[in-house]
């Protein structure tokens, strides 16, 4: 079976068509369609016999909170997979004020479904004064613990 994915890689589409073709006992070829949309993902698959008419599965997002130390600097994001982008700020992979400030404690973080729910929270919380960030953080973290020790469980 040949899989291709055809849409433009440069830009960031909601969605892509992935075509693969079946070749038949004479030589023709019958295209499988798949159009999946990001942030819900749906499939759809013709022909019908394929066996699935409708699939859907949900991305999270998240936004999230580093630390360097209890009290320290915080910095405020959001991403779609957590771990991996915790892992960035513990390793120090990208120059920028997380590097510079040694943001690499993940103190606090939100789930969504949604992510446009999700940048709209990071905005919010970006905006809110220090003192409103640590209660936040320490209503359900008061020591500042390292929560990047959890997801790995």
């Amino acid at each position: 079976m040949d899989s291709r994915l055809r849409g433009d890689d440069n830009e960031r589409a909601r969605s892509r068509e992935y075509v693969s073709d079946k070749r038949t006992s004479d030589d023709n070829i019958v295209l499988d369609h798949q159009h999946v949309t990001f942030a819900t993902i749906t499939f759809f698959v013709i022909p019908a016999q394929a066996g699935i008419h409708g699939l859907t599965l949900q991305q999270t997002y998240f936004v999230y909170v580093m630390a360097s130390q209890k009290n320290g600097t915080i910095y405020i994001g959001v991403t779609n997979d957590l771990y991996r982008r915790a892992h960035e700020h513990r390793e120090k992979l990208y120059p920028g004020f997380s590097k510079e400030k040694r943001t690499t404690r993940l103190v606090y973080y939100e789930q969504y479904v949604d992510v446009l729910d999700a940048i709209k929270r990071e905005k919010q919380l970006k905006k809110w004064n220090r003192a409103w960030k640590i209660n936040l953080i320490e209503q359900d973290n008061p020591e500042w613990r390292d929560l990047w020790f959890d997801l790995n469980r």
